[in-house]
């Protein structure tokens, strides 16, 4: 399903249904970074400090997801 077709759907359901969804989606954006998570965070970062040039640009980061989902 397009994104236009997600929002044409979305253009015929009632306010509360609205609500449920953005509810919803509140719920999926309220990430918590738990130690595990921040421990990985500063080894990724400790790593990038040791070799900058191992950096990839988030361009490519974003075009390699792209494409690797695309299908």
């Amino acid at each position: 399903m397009s994104f236009t077709e997600i929002l044409e759907e979305l253009a015929v359901l009632t306010p509360e249904e609205r609500q449920q969804i953005v509810d919803r989606i509140d719920e999926i954006d309220d990430f918590q970074i738990t130690p595990e998570i921040q421990a990985e965070l500063d080894r990724r970062w400790q790593e990038h400090l040791q070799d900058p040039k191992s950096a990839i640009p988030a361009e490519q980061v974003i075009a390699n997801l792209r494409a690797k989902f695309a299908k």
